[in-house]
């Protein structure tokens, strides 16, 4: 052990057992430590335990300079397996090698497609550790792969350490992973530490003040003694008042590097300016500044940095600050322009430098950086793309070409995830307000900002106000598009109608305004859209007529683009499918499959940090478990989405997390408890009131108002709309013979086993109170059989009653075999039984192979087959 790593028992012992763990399961420990506590030392210590064990290690670190090259973080991790590329599916293989510049091709990338592909190219290293440093200086683009990658370890052999400076920005955020925080040395240890690093005699006043000064920080208590003169270490000449221990290092190393001839120092500074600098990239560099190799040789001779690896490096971090910012702005200047000259191959890195260097406005350097700015964005890195946009803004002589690059900074910042800078950049635009591209484009992203934030009226309020402006209309149909499906989740009616009522008025493709169907006043399309239409906006049409009602083609239709959207990676749209997908399934009574696409949009919304989408699943997924009577988990997600939503007046969410509270009581038999909740539904002042979701609750409302004996609250024309489920409303309010027959006869037509199903069930339910239990027994026996087939259990066990009731036995039956499993588990069996392989498999759940063969290794048992063959003879969804 380093003679850094005293006192350090407790941390080491914790890194041993993240290193242990790999070898058994995947885990992520974020370290945190000031400047100068050790955490270097601590990563070595574990890189070297990793290795004893056989492990291999994967190093990066992070570099101040670097900070705006999309995925160069990543890239330095990658590189020593790349080898491996080929073994990933092809659209992951051309992700990443687009990502990490190995590609000429210059298509979008998604950035999710990015992370499964680098978590996938770590698997098959496995077992592995990768250390990360300086994780404050790491590219954006990197730590959100990073994150990604922290997340999905569980059945991995990967472990993850990574080393943040306190101090800085948390680039994981607090409680994102398990950290370590390193703490100052204790007493004992530093003692220890100042011993083995002053050989020379000391008296106890010194030793002391250096310890007292050094405050338990092991930089302080090597370096400290160096700014001592031999008088003063002896006690000869009294210690005079002298500041902070960091401020007179800084001091020290400061006066080391003025020490040194002007050559050398100028080697210094570019090393500084260029941290990721090859020695032979230095080298070239420094023939600009008059400085050649051997003028390295005083560097190492006074300690600052050495040659090591094929690159100048700092003993410490601290020097190369204190040789940065103790270099006057010319020589700054100078040292960037070098360096840009000389990277000119490089062209990225060449241009942030030439940026650098600039002193004042230079429209060649900010079109260099616009051009950085589109590579970037290509590969995957919109945050590095609105870094260089800014610059580029900034460095603009023409007002309006500023403008415009700010503002798509602004977009450029919203796409990475960071909302408070991309409202910064956007709200700080001085755009002409005759330039209706930029003020389209920063009405856009004021909008989308408002949405991602939960801001859904303020969202539609910017794109209805600004869509008349541009001049043009198929832009102005998808801002008005996108302002209707804001307004509809917040239940906002009039600003749907007004909205709407524009969208109708723009005279673009009826696909384009498919939207203005939100407010009732327009029929839904009664055809899928055309298979060559742009993806997004066939989900905008899909999702349209959902909403108005459609159930023929949009189930089948949001099942097609799902399969398609795996195939292509696109995570973002993907989402937005499996909404459709999950709540269409789950109403045409195909209860696993819309289990499982609701579970997996949680977790890919949870992925990808967005918290509007994941509120918007946790609902779907509560409603799911309240039709199948899992309370525990209807009751944890409808009150967390419900909780979010709330505060933000999402009326859709807490729609949907209300109704379903109120199907959970209805189920369980407390008519009041579900009047309670279904009510608000149509209360106009309550955050849960939703006309839309009323529609699809009208049925359950009424069967709670009848038990509850709460019928005078129910008007007219909330009855009146002849759907199958008003139909069954109404049969409940004022049942008869015909009233049921009716309802029966429309959800039967409608094609909607579960609704069907509750119809039923309320037909044999009045039977029986009207004491025709003969006539019941049919209606309640055809309830339980289609309660038992879609795996309701809360209904089951109440049909169960009912039909007991009227003297029929009603066994429970054996166990649907999809029960045993969990959601991921059945995702997993249901695609190796249609013969698809691991690599498939993970492809399309956006898993690892070794993810997917630890799931079949853990299902197998639970069905009690031994092979993938068997799966193939298994009624898995029913």
């Amino acid at each position: 052990m380093g003679r850094e790593l005293f006192g350090r028992e407790s941390e080491t012992a914790r890194l041993d057992l993240l290193v242990a763990s790999v070898l058994d399961h995947g885990e992520a420990l974020l370290l945190r430590a000031g400047a100068g506590l050790g955490k270097s030392a601590l990563l070595h210590y574990a890189a070297d335990r990793a290795q004893e064990r056989g492990l291999r290690v994967l190093r990066a670190t992070g570099a101040e300079s670097e900070t705006d090259l999309a995925f160069a973080g990543l890239h330095q991790l990658l590189r020593p397996v790349m080898d491996r590329l080929d073994t990933l599916v092809e659209a992951q293989r051309t992700a990443l090698a687009q990502a990490l510049g190995l590609s000429t091709e210059r298509s979008g990338t998604d950035r999710f497609l990015i992370s499964v592909a680098a978590l996938n190219l770590l698997s098959e290293a496995a077992p592995v550790l990768v250390v990360v440093d300086d994780a404050q200086w790491l590219d954006p683009s990197s730590a959100d792969v990073l994150r990604f990658v922290a997340r999905r370890l569980a059945d991995e052999q990967i472990g993850l350490l990574i080393a943040e400076r306190s101090g800085h920005p948390d680039t994981f955020g607090v409680g994102e992973l398990p950290e370590l925080t390193v703490p100052p040395l204790s007493d004992a240890a530093s003692a220890q530490l100042l011993a083995a690093a002053v050989t020379v005699p000391m008296p106890a006043s010194v030793r002391d003040r250096l310890l007292g000064e050094a405050a338990g920080n092991p930089l302080a208590l090597t370096e400290l003694h160096l700014s001592l003169s031999g008088a003063e270490l002896s006690g000869a000449v009294p210690l005079s008042d002298r500041p902070f221990w960091s401020t007179r290092l800084t001091t020290l190393f400061i006066h080391g590097v003025q020490q040194l001839p002007p050559p050398s120092r100028a080697l210094l500074l570019l090393a500084a300016a260029g941290e990721a600098l090859r020695l032979d990239e230095l080298l070239r560099a420094g023939r600009a500044l008059d400085a050649t190799a051997a003028d390295l040789e005083a560097v190492e001779a006074a300690g600052l940095a050495s040659v090591h690896d094929g690159a100048l490096v700092f003993r410490h971090p601290l020097i190369r600050s204190a040789v940065y910012q103790s270099a006057r702005f010319v020589e700054r200047q100078r040292a960037h322009q070098a360096l840009g000259d000389i990277l000119a191959e490089d062209p990225d890195r060449s241009v942030l430098h030439r940026a650098a260097a600039a002193a004042g406005k230079d429209e060649p350097t900010a079109a260099a950086l616009v051009a950085v700015a589109e590579r970037a964005q290509a590969r995957g890195g919109p945050a590095e793309a609105a870094a260089a946009l800014a610059r580029a803004a900034a460095l603009s002589p023409d007002k309006q070409a500023a403008a415009a690059r700010q503002a798509q900074a602004a977009e450029m910042a919203r796409l990475s995830g960071r909302l408070s800078w991309a409202r910064n950049l956007a709200e700080d635009v001085s755009a002409d307000p005759t330039d209706k591209q930029v003020q389209g484009q920063l009405a856009y992203t004021l909008a989308a900002i408002h949405n991602e934030s939960g801001e859904l009226v303020a969202a539609a309020r910017t794109l209805l106000h600004s869509a008349p402006d541009t001049v043009d209309p198929p832009m102005a149909a998808l801002m008005l598009s996108r302002a209707a499906f804001f307004a509809w989740n917040a239940a906002d009616r009039p600003l749907l109608a007004e909205v709407c009522g524009r969208l109708r008025e723009v005279e673009v493709s009826p696909w384009l305004n498919a939207a203005a169907v939100l407010d009732g006043r327009q029929a839904p399309p009664d055809q899928a859209p055309p298979e060559e239409l742009p993806v997004w906006l066939r989900l905008l049409v899909t999702y349209s007529a959902w909403i108005q009602g459609v159930r023929g083609w949009t189930a089948s239709t949001a099942t097609q683009m799902v399969a398609e959207l795996r195939s292509s990676g696109s995570a973002g749209e993907l989402l937005v499918g499996l909404e459709v997908l999950a709540e269409s399934e789950a109403e045409l009574g195909r209860v696993e499959s819309a289990r499982l696409a609701a579970d997996e949009g949680l977790r890919l919304a949870q992925d990808l940090g967005g918290e509007l989408h994941a509120s918007i699943f946790r609902s779907i997924v509560a409603l799911q478990a309240a039709r199948a009577g899992d309370r525990a988990r209807a009751e944890e997600m409808a009150r967390s989405a419900f909780a979010w939503a709330a505060a933000r007046r999402i009326g859709s969410v807490a729609a949907r997390a209300t109704w379903a509270l109120g199907l959970l009581e209805l189920s369980g038999g407390d008519a009041k408890g579900a009047y309670h909740h279904l009510s608000r539904l149509i209360s106009p002042t309550d955050v849960a009131a939703h006309p839309s979701i009323a529609a699809r609750a009208l049925a359950d409302l009424a069967e709670a108002a009848v038990r509850a004996d709460a019928t005078g609250e129910l008007s007219a024309d909330l009855l009146a709309s002849g759907t199958a489920l008003s139909l069954r409303a109404r049969a409940l309010v004022t049942p008869g013979q015909d009233a049921y027959g009716l309802a029966l006869e429309a959800a039967e037509q409608a094609g909607a086993p579960f609704e069907t199903a509750r119809t039923r069930l309320a037909f044999g339910e009045w039977l029986r109170q009207e004491r025709r239990g003969k006539e019941a027994r049919p209606q309640l026996r055809g309830a339980l059989d289609a309660f038992e087939a879609l795996g309701a259990a809360g209904w089951v066990e109440r049909a169960r009653n009912a039909l007991r009731s009227v003297g029929e036995s009603a066994p429970v039956p054996r166990s649907s075999l999809a029960t045993l499993l969990t959601p991921q588990e059945l995702q997993v069996a249901t695609l190796a039984a249609r013969g698809l392989s691991n690599k498939e498999i993970g492809a399309q759940l956006f898993l690892s192979p070794r993810t997917v063969g630890y799931h079949l290794y853990r299902l197998f048992p639970k069905l009690g087959i031994a092979s993938r063959a068997e799966l193939r003879d298994l009624d898995l969804l029913g």
